[in-house]
C-alpha cells in the first residue's frame, strides 16, 4: 500500500500543553494561559478530557464553548458545551479570577490515526459575542502497524483506510451539500477526493510558503475545475474600451509608498462572494471596485449589484465573459443613470445557463446608489500598482486555471501560475510575511476557498518579465465613484 501522511484539523479537541496561540483577528477577552488534553496524544474512538485556564477581562455571567471538529477545513463533529452546566464552574465568572473549564467528549472514531492536527476552540457569551478563540496543533496516537490512512481509490484493500475515507468523504457531502445522481457517480468522486487529499498532503510536505487544503471542490479533478470555476475574463472588446485617464508611478509620494496597505481593514471591502459555475468574475471584480471606491469617497460600505451588471452590460458576455473596463464603461454611460445595490437586484446565477449570453431579463428601474464617473488604467508596473492601491481597492485580471489555485489555502502563494489571464479578482493590498513581499486579493469563489475566500500572490518586479506573479499588473484599473 502507498504510505502517506496528512494533516488534520480538530477544533479544541488535540493540543498539547500551551502549544496553542490566539485565533487570528481575535481580541481573547477570556485570558486563555494553558490548553491541555488528556490522554495527550487522543485516540480515535476514546473519550478526551480538555482542560482550559483563563482568567477572564470582564464578568461572565454564562456562555458556551464551541468544538468544531475539522479535517481539512471539512467538518466532522459539532458540539456545544454552557460553561455554567457542562465545565465544571459555577458561574456567574469573575473579571480577574483564574478558572480552570474541562470538557469531555468522544473523538468520532474513523478520525484516523497518527496524523498533525489543528485546532480552534471558541467562547460566545451569553448575549452571542465571541470572546475567545484559540488555535493549537498536536498528533493523535498511531496504530501499531502503521498503513495508510486514505487511499486515493475508494477500494482500498485496508479496511480502516476504507472506513476513514468514507466518513471524511460523507462530512465533507454535508458540509458542502454536495449531492450525485447514482452509486456509480458517488464512487468515482470518492475516488477523486481521495486523490486530492493525497495530492494536497504531498504538496504541504514539501515545505511550500504556502499550503493547501480542501475546499468545496474537493470532488473535482483539476481539470473539471479549471473549466467551471477559472474562467469569466474575456478582454476581445478591449481595443473598443477607452479609460478616463492612465496612472504612471511618476511623482509616487511617500505616503504612497507605504510599507503595507489592506483596504479590508480599513473597512473599503465587502464580505466575500461566490460566483458559482457562471463566468461572471468581471461583474464581482469591477462591482468590488465600484464598492470600494465609494466607501472610500465617504459613502457606508455598500454591496452592490453584479447581477445587474450580468443582465444588463449587453457588451459583456453575460457567464460567458467579460472584463472589468468594460463594465466601468457601461455604468460611465448607462442611460438608467448609476449603479443599484445586491439587496434590490440580488445575484441569481442559479437561474443561469452556462454559455448563456445574458443571465435574466435586464431590470433597468432598480435604484440607483452611486454613479460611475470614468475609470483610470493602471500602468503595468509594480510601482504603479503600489500607488494606486494606497488610493483604492483595483479590479485585476489574472491567470487562475493552475493547479496552485484549486486548493490554495494559506501563505504567500509563490507558485506557478502563468500570465495568460482567465479571471477577474479585487486587488485589496500589499504587505510583507515572512520575508516575502505580497499582494492581497479578494476572490469570488466563497470563504471555505483560500484565506477565508482571500490569496496571497508574491510581489516581484522581475516575476513573470515584469507581468507580476500570474499576472497581476496586466490588465488593473479603478473607477471614480460618486453618490447617485
Amino acid at each position: 500500500m502507498n504510505m502517506m501522511t496528512f494533516s488534520l484539523t480538530l477544533a479544541l479537541v488535540l493540543v498539547s500543553t500551551n502549544a496553542f496561540s490566539v485565533c487570528k483577528n481575535t481580541n481573547d477577552s477570556l485570558a486563555i494561559s494553558a490548553v491541555d488534553v488528556t490522554p495527550n496524544q487522543p485516540v480515535p474512538g476514546q473519550s478526551v478530557s480538555v482542560a482550559l485556564d483563563f482568567t477572564p477581562k470582564e464578568n461572565i455571567l454564562g456562555g458556551t464553548f464551541e468544538v468544531d471538529v475539522e479535517m481539512f477545513k471539512i467538518n466532522v463533529k459539532h458540539a456545544d458545551f454552557d460553561v455554567c452546566k457542562d465545565a465544571g464552574l459555577t458561574c456567574p465568572l469573575a473579571k480577574g479570577t483564574k478558572y480552570t473549564a474541562t470538557l469531555h467528549y468522544d473523538l468520532p472514531a474513523q478520525v484516523p490515526h497518527g496524523l498533525k492536527v489543528h485546532a480552534a476552540v471558541k467562547f460566545t457569551d451569553n448575549n452571542g459575542e465571541q470572546l475567545s478563540c484559540v488555535d493549537t496543533k498536536v498528533t493523535t496516537a498511531s496504530k501499531t502497524t502503521v498503513v495508510s490512512m486514505l487511499r486515493s481509490a475508494a477500494t482500498a484493500s485496508d479496511s480502516d483506510s476504507e472506513s476513514e475515507l468514507e466518513f471524511l468523504f460523507e462530512s465533507y457531502r454535508r458540509q458542502f451539500a454536495i449531492t450525485f445522481d447514482d452509486a456509480t457517480e458517488y464512487m468515482a468522486r470518492k475516488k477523486i477526493f481521495g486523490e486530492n487529499i493525497e495530492k494536497i498532503e504531498a504538496h504541504n510536505a514539501a515545505g511550500h510558503s504556502w499550503t493547501m487544503a480542501m475546499n468545496e471542490f474537493g470532488h473535482l479533478t483539476t481539470p473539471e475545475w479549471k473549466s467551471m470555476y477559472a474562467k469569466g475574463y474575456d478582454n476581445s472588446a478591449a481595443a473598443d474600451i477607452t479609460s478616463s485617464a492612465s496612472l504612471t508611478a511618476q511623482g509616487l509620494t511617500s505616503d504612497e509608498a507605504q510599507d503595507s496597505v489592506d483596504w479590508v481593514a480599513k473597512g473599503a471591502v465587502t464580505a466575500v462572494k461566490n460566483q458559482g459555475i457562471c463566468g461572471s468574475c468581471w461583474t464581482f471584480s469591477a462591482t468590488g471596485a465600484v464598492e470600494g471606491a465609494y466607501q472610500v469617497a465617504g459613502n457606508t460600505l455598500t454591496n452592490f449589484s453584479q447581477e445587474q451588471v450580468l443582465d444588463c452590460d449587453t457588451g459583456g458576455k453575460g457567464c460567458s465573459g467579460g472584463m472589468m473596463d468594460q463594465a466601468f464603461k457601461w455604468y460611465e454611460t448607462n442611460a438608467a443613470g448609476g449603479v443599484c445595490g445586491a439587496k434590490e437586484y440580488p445575484y441569481a446565477e442559479a437561474k443561469t445557463g452556462e454559455g448563456s449570453p445574458l443571465a435574466q431579463t435586464c431590470n433597468a428601474s432598480c435604484t440607483a446608489i452611486a454613479t460611475v464617473t470614468g475609470f483610470t488604467d493602471v500602468e503595468k508596473t509594480e510601482a504603479a500598482m503600489l500607488k494606486a492601491l494606497a488610493q483604492q481597492p483595483v479590479a485585476i485580471a489574472i491567470e487562475a486555471d493552475q493547479s496552485a489555485f484549486h486548493f490554495y489555502s494559506s501563505g504567500v502563494m509563490d507558485g506557478t501560475c502563468g500570465t495568460q489571464l482567465d479571471h477577474g479578482v479585487l486587488a485589496v493590498g500589499y504587505g510583507t510575511d515572512g520575508g516575502k513581499d505580497y499582494w492581497k486579493v479578494k476572490n469570488s469563489w466563497g470563504t471555505s476557498w483560500g484565506e477565508n475566500g482571500y490569496i496571497r500572490l508574491v510581489r516581484g518586479t522581475g516575476l513573470n518579465g515584469g507581468s507580476g506573479q500570474c499576472g497581476i499588473l496586466e490588465d488593473a484599473s479603478y473607477p471614480t465613484v460618486a453618490a447617485a
